[in-house]
């Protein structure tokens, strides 16, 4: 069969392939696939890092939950333990040995005689501000006779000073061997200052005093 072109010459040519048309397409759709792809590149791997990112998220959230009660657990823990540290340590600063304050007060006992102890008890303050209107630490309780009036106000005076305070409770003559019995309290005022090593030498304490004679003076 054959084919017989019967247009006229110059439509002819105006319907013959134009390869510069073919090229720009080309070249379009070039361009379009070079700036597509990259963009389908980036946002695929945009979407992948935000999704890491959610789940990163949602794993800090839970780490969070999980963690804060014990976290503020641990802050009421040192809050109360610093408390106590505290504590500790303001008692430490002015704590005294039992021992020592006993020793040093029989050591202050007076070396002239006259006065014979029967006895003698340590105990915790039971008063407050008891020694013109000074507190003490440490109280002590005492009972015994003197040979006379002189030897108890003597024995009195040398705890009356800075150190102690004296509470006079009472006296009473025996009539029989002329002796005073007394009671009294000696405290140790609180602002003396305090001895916080039991190994501290303490004054020797002094022999005790014999019994008074019936009638004797000092």
């Amino acid at each position: 069969m054959v084919e017989i072109n019967l247009l006229p010459q110059q439509y002819r040519r105006r319907s013959a392939p134009n390869g510069w048309a073919y090229a720009s397409m080309a070249a379009g759709v070039a361009t379009l696939l070079a700036i597509m792809i990259p963009e389908i590149i980036v946002g695929s791997s945009v979407g992948k890092l935000q999704q890491r990112l959610d789940d990163q998220t949602g794993q800090i959230s839970a780490l969070n939950s999980s963690v804060r009660p014990e976290y503020s657990a641990l802050t009421s823990k040192k809050a109360t333990l610093t408390a106590v540290s505290q504590t500790a340590k303001s008692l430490s600063q002015g704590k005294t040995y039992w021992s020592t304050d006993l020793a040093q007060f029989i050591g202050q006992l007076p070396q002239g005689g006259g006065v014979a102890l029967s006895s003698l008890n340590m105990q915790a303050p039971a008063t407050p501000n008891l020694y013109n209107g000074q507190s003490a630490t440490k109280e002590f309780e005492l009972s015994g006779n003197v040979s006379s009036p002189a030897a108890l106000v003597r024995f009195l005076n040398a705890y009356d000073q800075n150190r102690y305070g004296v509470n006079f409770k009472s006296t009473q003559r025996d009539t029989q061997t002329g002796d005073y019995s007394f009671a009294a309290t000696v405290g140790q005022l609180a602002s003396a200052a305090p001895q916080t090593d039991a190994s501290t030498t303490a004054p020797a304490a002094p022999t005790a005093p014999a019994a008074p004679a019936s009638g004797g003076q000092p």
